[in-house]
């Protein structure tokens, strides 16, 4: 009511139009949100995520999973260009992994939402939607080529620090 007091409204619209527009630009993102909580959900209720964890624990030992495990939430987010839909996807995966290998469940999901975070930073979606907001899309290459760098660095760092944190929380669950 105060934006419509104060003229903030577009021209002939009222709260019903300005709601309407707010529903359609949502639309969207609800629905791939949506759709990104059902596959996890699926993938979690169906055992998918169970399995794959437990395939992947006895492949790795308990250090070579902590260390690595910032690396596929860098490799979600980089598919997903987003930190909260790796997390989403990948740190049920991580629970259960860490679980299995008896390593600090916090300290796996730690890494998870780290490497989610930095692998955000090297998503094509958003290397584009920031080469668009230049005004340059061509610039997406090279954004890329130099992130990438960066990014793996990060991710040796990430994966140093889990390690050593490990080491000195005495290794386990």
């Amino acid at each position: 009511m105060m934006f419509k007091r104060r003229g903030r409204y577009p021209e002939g619209a009222g709260v019903g139009g300005v709601l309407g527009r707010a529903a359609k630009d949502a639309l969207p993102v609800t629905t791939s949100i949506t759709a990104l909580l059902l596959m996890s959900g699926v993938m979690s209720h169906s055992g998918e995520v169970t399995a794959l964890a437990l395939s992947l624990s006895p492949v790795a030992g308990s250090t070579v999973y902590l260390a690595t495990a910032n690396f596929l939430g860098m490799l979600g987010s980089l598919t997903t260009s987003s930190n909260t839909a790796s997390n989403v996807l990948f740190g049920p995966l991580q629970a259960t992994g860490a679980a299995a290998e008896g390593v600090s469940v916090p300290l796996a999901l730690g890494a998870q939402a780290a490497g989610a975070a930095v692998g955000n930073a090297i998503s094509p979606a958003d290397a584009l939607l920031g080469a668009t907001t230049e005004g340059d899309p061509s610039l997406v290459g090279g954004v890329l080529r130099k992130g990438i760098l960066w990014a793996l660095a990060t991710g040796l760092l990430i994966s140093l620090a889990t390690v050593a944190l490990s080491v000195f929380l005495g290794g386990g669950g």
